[in-house]
């Protein structure tokens, strides 16, 4: 018996942002470099959605689960678990209950993971899995809120031209036969804790063109926080490399098994963790360049869209890997059906 992912819901939020609105709604407000470096920041992305101010953590998690039971053809009151996490609450306490209320789920016991940022969608569906497997629930919804832009961002700074809001559900439940999830491994580095900081932009523009010296970490310096600690870069590919290693070990198999990539998108992240993952370009699948970095949704959404590319094939082994400040990193093999 395996655990499988049933459906996939998404929602984008109403306001749509090119690079061409981005540089010319924020590149001018930006004290520092201004147009300058406003084609550095949006290299790599061509668009991203920003939530409207009426737009909530709750209403669009409602959206994209929605979405997901569509799919799946099943009713809000069939699931008896629902996991969800965002990056910013909309209240002190957490919006799980309140996203129940509002999609009509009467039977379900929910609860929020918190603190684990562009790892979130991994987090909760590792946890969906432990559920399931031990027979406590039948049908587990987990829902994500990317919302790093409106929420997380300051829109003055290029930090954020890489960052967007998205929100996706995924319905989980356990499966006949091999699909589904193979093997998992996790890990928290807490000496990693204050290693993610959004610093001025003065500091950014000058830790940009040290950056830029390296050609991993070009982007990554514009995707993301500024790194504060020295031996970060070292950890961001050592780590997950070494629990990528040990995932396959798991699931008793070689990196040449393993059909397709998809990981957090986070700038020049893409092209370093597929080069030491050993990975082609073409089986790394992403979708950075249409909805940019959202944080914990990246890796359901970029599964979604293969879904409906129908890109995978019966017996496809997927690997998934997903890092979050903190540090966090969770690593799976997903076996397609």
């Amino acid at each position: 018996m395996g655990v499988k992912m049933q459906a996939i819901g998404c929602y984008k939020p109403k306001v749509y942002v090119s690079n061409e609105i981005w540089q010319e709604k924020f590149a001018p407000k930006i004290k520092v470099g201004g147009h300058q470096f406003a084609r550095i920041a949006t290299e790599g992305i061509q668009e991203r959605y920003y939530a409207a101010p009426q737009e909530t953590v709750v209403s669009m998690a409602k959206e994209a689960i929605q979405d997901c039971l569509s799919k799946a053809q099943i009713d809000a009151n069939s699931i008896d678990l629902f996991i969800h996490t965002s990056v910013v609450s909309d209240y002190i306490g957490g919006d799980a209950t309140r996203i129940l209320q509002q999609i009509g789920a009467k039977n379900a016991f929910a609860y929020e993971v918190t603190d684990v940022f562009c790892a979130g969608s991994m987090v909760p569906i590792l946890q969906a899995c432990l559920f399931l497997e031990s027979g406590l629930y039948k049908n587990v919804l987990v829902s994500c809120v990317g919302n790093p832009a409106s929420r997380g961002g300051n829109m003055r700074d290029l930090l954020a031209a890489g960052l967007g809001d998205l929100a996706t559900a995924i319905l989980l439940k356990k499966c006949d036969g091999d699909a589904g999830f193979m093997a998992f491994s996790y890990q928290t580095f807490p000496q990693y804790t204050d290693a993610w900081k959004f610093i001025p932009l003065k500091e950014g523009v000058m830790a940009w063109q040290e950056a830029h010296k390296n050609k991993y970490w070009a982007n990554f310096f514009h995707h993301a926080p500024i790194a504060t600690i020295p031996d970060l870069q070292e950890a961001i590919s050592k780590y997950p490399l070494d629990m990528v290693q040990r995932t396959l070990q798991k699931a008793n198999l070689k990196i040449e098994d393993i059909q397709w990539l998809i990981t957090h998108q986070a700038g020049g992240l893409l092209k370093m963790w597929r080069d030491l993952f050993g990975i082609k370009e073409s089986s790394h699948l992403h979708t950075f360049s249409e909805v940019g970095n959202t944080s914990m949704c990246n890796i359901p959404y970029t599964l979604m869209k293969a879904t409906e590319k129908k890109v995978f094939s019966q017996g496809d082994k997927i690997l998934l890997v997903g890092l979050g400040s903190g540090m966090h990193i969770v690593v799976a093999i997903y076996k397609w059906e």
